[in-house]
């Protein structure tokens, strides 16, 4: 928790005593109105800035007030760190505020922002940027749409001995985004521009709990991993909703990656629920429990099961997931390095018009095997 000091607000108490002429001590719950009075008529209008660091600044609900009544007074220049900026913030709109970032880590910058609906905008090079949206549990799809339009990843800012970790928990806990391919697409550019040994990224927990999550189809695809065998580690854990995930093609040709040792895990509620989490916007009344349910409800968009039989996420969409697989099978000879693992859940989809999993062929599990990747069913 983010605490101020007495002297801070000492300090901001004589400010306003000063402006308004008012004597004596004044609760804190008082300071909004206190400075909503003060007279401004004439007075030359003058910014609050601040640079540097902003690490929990507004967090905790702290200085909400500010955001509301002033927030086209507010400038943040040469920001170099947001980590946790918004952190427990329950404000839906903070798109009056402009964040201009030199060199940033933005990592866990809108953690458990719960009620953010709309995001500031935000300019400059981010270094970090796990866990960025983590537990934003109500933010809506198009918040994100043209979110990084004016961002970009200081990739310089790494060394080989500290490879950049990108993506980690970014839509951790996301829980109604329903659609993610503005951001994914911004993603997939930045590991386009330095495609050596020297930048890396991992996946690990990039999706985890997207329980609304519908389709991803354009995973980006970073030429090279962090060090380890985690970085696709509950990539895709309880994204309970999902009927589709493809890693980004070029032509629809796979692209090509060096990656090894790594286990991607679509057995872990991928497509069917767990839990229904408390959180949920959609999904009422929907379920489907049996075949005449899901014949009845199948087409629409908001249907949900608890039972694996029913899962969005079926053998047409693990052939999907299968064909669109990173090509890793040079960098796994070159090297002698152990191949990939993709793992499916066996039983999911058997009652749906994609079929079982477990239905797989020799061909299709070919071609998995051909670009470095060993299929496993559960």
């Amino acid at each position: 928790m983010y605490v101020i000091s007495k002297s801070t607000l000492t300090d901001i108490g004589d400010a306003v005593r000063e402006k308004t002429g008012l004597t004596g001590a004044s609760p804190v719950t008082n300071l909004a109105q206190a400075i909503r009075s003060i007279n401004t008529s004439g007075i030359k209008e003058e910014y609050l800035t601040f640079t540097g660091s902003t690490r929990f600044l507004f967090g905790n609900n702290g200085w909400n007030f500010i955001i509301e009544e002033f927030s086209d007074l507010l400038k943040f220049e040469d920001i170099n760190d947001t980590y946790c900026m918004f952190i427990n913030s329950h404000l839906e709109d903070l798109s009056g505020l402009t964040i201009h970032l030199d060199y940033a880590s933005t990592a866990y910058m809108f953690r458990t922002a719960s009620g953010a609906q709309k995001l500031p905008k935000v300019i400059g090079g981010t270094y970090d940027m796990e866990g960025m949206f983590a537990s934003c549990l109500y933010l809506p799809s198009e918040a994100l749409t043209n979110f990084f339009d004016d961002m970009y990843v200081l990739w310089e800012r790494e060394s080989t001995n500290s490879p950049l970790v990108l993506c980690e928990y970014l839509f951790e806990e996301c829980a109604n985004i329903r659609d993610l391919t503005a951001p994914l697409n911004w993603l997939q550019e930045q590991f386009n521009l330095h495609p050596t040994n020297s930048y890396k990224g991992s996946y690990r927990s990039m999706f985890v709990d997207c329980y609304s999550l519908d389709k991803i189809t354009n995973a980006p695809v970073s030429p090279y991993l962090d060090t380890g065998n985690y970085n696709l580690s509950s990539m895709l854990t309880n994204c309970s909703h999902l009927n589709t995930f493809k890693f980004r093609t070029e032509g629809g040709a796979p692209m090509v990656a060096n990656w090894s040792g790594q286990t991607l895990d679509l057995t872990a509620y991928v497509g069917y629920f767990r839990v229904m989490p408390s959180v949920n916007l959609y999904f009422k009344g929907n379920e489907v429990k049996t075949e005449a349910d899901y014949a009845n409800l199948k087409s629409d968009i908001n249907w949900y099961t608890f039972n694996p039989a029913f899962s969005h996420y079926n053998h047409a969409s693990a052939v999907e997931t299968i064909n669109s697989l990173p090509d890793c099978a040079t960098y796994i000879t070159a090297n002698g390095a152990a191949n990939n693992t993709i793992k499916f859940k066996g039983e999911a989809g058997a009652l749906t018009d994609g079929g079982a999993i477990n239905t797989l062929t020799e061909e299709e599990i070919a071609v998995a095997a051909a670009k470095g990747w060993t299929v496993a069913l559960s």
